[in-house]
């Protein structure tokens, strides 16, 4: 059976090290500096963000292209 893109696993569902192959290779994709690999991941697991919007080290292009590419679907808490 084949994979449809928009039933790809999200970055969250996919082990660390498998996620940060697929960000470096959509770092490497756009040309951007490999460091922005580091970057992204310690987002996903070191230091999360509810949204990339909340990642203010990332220029807001690039957060932008994230949320459009791999929107993180965190959990909202319920009062």
């Amino acid at each position: 059976m084949t994979q449809h893109p928009a039933e790809s696993p999200t970055l969250l569902g996919l082990t660390p090290g498998d996620a940060s192959t697929r960000i470096q290779s959509w770092v490497e994709e756009r040309g951007l500096p490999s460091y922005r690999t580091a970057q992204i991941v310690r987002r996903l697991w070191v230091a999360p963000v509810g949204a990339w919007s909340e990642a203010s080290e990332l220029p807001s292009g690039l957060r932008a292209e994230l949320d459009c590419d791999f929107p993180l679907g965190r959990l909202r808490p319920e009062t």
